[in-house]
C-alpha cells in the first residue's frame, strides 16, 4: 500500500480471459478459492451481477464492507466501490488477454481525508490481500481451464 493509499498486484495465468472471468464474476463463490474472503453476500439475491448491484463482503481482520459495482465488463473485469466516513475505497479487477493466457491486474485505492488512517492500520494487510487474491484467482482460473 503506497502512502497515497493504493495497493496493486499482478498475476499471470495460462487460462483464457473468459475462464478467469467465469471465476471472477461468480462473486458469491469467492470464499471457495480466495483465502482473504470469508463471505460475499448480495444485498439483493434476485439481482444479477451488474452495475449498481451491491454486496456485503467479509474478510478476516477487516470490518464488513458493502461494495457497489460501478463497472461490469464481462470477460474483461469489473470495478466496485465502498464508502465509510472519511474514506472511499475503489477495487479494480482487470483481465488482460496475453499470447500465453491472461494477465490479472488488481488494484485497491483509498481516497478521502481519513485514508492515511487506513494506510497506517491496514496498509500492509491490504497489500498482502491484493497479492494473495491475484495469485488465487490465477490458480483457480487454471483449475477451471484444466477441467474443460
Amino acid at each position: 500500500m503506497s502512502d497515497q493509499g493504493t495497493a496493486v498486484a499482478t498475476a499471470l495465468t495460462t487460462a483464457t480471459a473468459d475462464q478467469a472471468w467465469a471465476v471472477l464474476a461468480d462473486l458469491s463463490g469467492w470464499p471457495t478459492w480466495c483465502p482473504t474472503v470469508t463471505e460475499v453476500e448480495p444485498t439483493d439475491p434476485a439481482r444479477p451481477a451488474e452495475v449498481g448491484a451491491t454486496y456485503r463482503v467479509r474478510q478476516p481482520k477487516l470490518p464488513v464492507a458493502t461494495w457497489t459495482v460501478t463497472s461490469w465488463r464481462p470477460g474483461s473485469g469489473f470495478t466496485w466501490e465502498s464508502s465509510a466516513p472519511g474514506v472511499h475505497s475503489v477495487g479494480v479487477h482487470d483481465l488482460v488477454p496475453t499470447p500465453d493466457g491472461t494477465r490479472i491486474d488488481l488494484e485497491l485505492r483509498w481516497r478521502g481525508p481519513l485514508r492515511w488512517v487506513l494506510v497506517l492500520l491496514y496498509g500492509r494487510l491490504a497489500r498482502r490481500y491484493v497479492t494473495t487474491e491475484a495469485a488465487a484467482l490465477a490458480a483457480r482460473a487454471e483449475g477451471v481451464a484444466a477441467d474443460r
